[in-house]
C-alpha cells in the first residue's frame, strides 16, 4: 500500500487547487496544469510544469501568462489544455476554450438573473 502524503500545498483562503496532468508525447514525459478557483467558474494563478521522467522530477511552476487578457471592449479567458501529441503524425496540439465578457470584466457573473454577460455556449 502506497503512503498518504500531500501532493501540492492547498491555495491560501478561500481558494480551491485544480491540476489536470497528462503524458505530451509517446514517451515518458508529461505536463501538470495548475489553477485555483475562488467564486463560481473564477479562476486564478495559472501554471505549468514538466516532466521529462514520468514525474520522478519536475520543472519549476512557470506562470501561464496568456490566459487571461482583460481589455477595455471586453475581456477574455484562453482556458489552457494538456499539450498532446498525435502518434501517427507526431503533431503536437494544445486545445483551449475561450470565454468572452463583451464589454465587461472576466468572471463577472449574474447567477440569480440567468443573464450572464459571458459567452462561450448556449
Amino acid at each position: 500500500m502506497l503512503p498518504r502524503a500531500l501532493y501540492l500545498d492547498p491555495p491560501p483562503g478561500d481558494r480551491a487547487l485544480w491540476l489536470s496532468c497528462g503524458y505530451t508525447g509517446t514517451d515518458l514525459a508529461r505536463e501538470e496544469i495548475t489553477t485555483t478557483s475562488g467564486e463560481s467558474d473564477a479562476y486564478y494563478d495559472w501554471q505549468r510544469r514538466t516532466s521529462n521522467d514520468n514525474g520522478r522530477s519536475w520543472s519549476p511552476f512557470e506562470p501561464l501568462t496568456d490566459v487571461i487578457d482583460q481589455r477595455d471592449d471586453g475581456g477574455i479567458v484562453y482556458y489552457p489544455g494538456l499539450t498532446k501529441t498525435d502518434p501517427a503524425t507526431g503533431i503536437r496540439y494544445c486545445p483551449r476554450m475561450r470565454r468572452t465578457w463583451p464589454g465587461g470584466k472576466v468572471f463577472e457573473f449574474s447567477w440569480a438573473d440567468h443573464k450572464h454577460p459571458f459567452s462561450d455556449h448556449k
